[in-house]
């Protein structure tokens, strides 16, 4: 019997807990809308966090990534160090093998923009079956975190046109959050 009431009490503050963040998701998705609606510029933390849940979003639902893809496109363009090397293995490690082959120890920006517009051309003509592994939210989370880029307007400038995209698959993670009942613990 006191272990049963151990196990209550325990999903009882798990569903509390996940209540909690529920509302700060909330809160958040919130924040952003308003201050996109009154056209403020996003700053860097805010796009971070739009990307984050976009991800989220997009890889729970199988939400089509070519956005993202695409976003990282436009914001890769203005980082404050263009010809650096640094972190471009990382973003092609995040595109299909099928598509960038083995992976070499480092690589150009020119090859990042290569292989993704490679990956984006056969994601338009329809022929995804098999890619692995397609991770687009990551190479757009890495670039908002480790790149140093120019300045906030070119970030806003860059990402604007993906707000739809991004919100929206952010909001299927703000909704797949939510508690909707009880789970059964085991």
């Amino acid at each position: 019997m006191k272990r049963i009431l151990q196990l209550v009490t325990t999903a009882a503050h798990a569903i509390r807990a996940k209540f909690q963040l529920n509302n700060s998701i909330q809160q958040v998705q919130s924040d952003l809308i308003d201050r996109f609606e009154r056209g403020e510029q996003l700053s860097l933390q805010n796009w971070r966090t739009l990307v984050f849940f976009a991800e989220q979003g997009a890889t729970a639902s199988h939400f089509d990534q070519t956005y993202l893809l695409r976003a990282f496109v436009a914001l890769f363009e203005f980082r404050a160090t263009p010809e650096s090397n640094a972190n471009c293995r990382y973003y092609i490690s995040n595109l299909p093998h099928q598509i960038r082959g083995r992976l070499k120890s480092s690589y150009t920006p020119s090859e990042v923009r290569h292989f993704t517009e490679m990956t984006l051309e056969v994601i338009r003509g329809g022929n995804v079956d098999g890619l692995w592994p397609l991770l687009p939210g990551r190479s757009l989370s890495a670039l908002l975190e480790f790149d140093r880029l120019t300045d906030i307007r070119s970030v806003n400038a860059a990402l604007m046109p993906y707000w739809p995209e991004l919100t929206a698959a952010a909001c299927l993670a703000f909704r797949d959050e939510a508690p909707t009942e009880a789970e059964p613990t085991r």
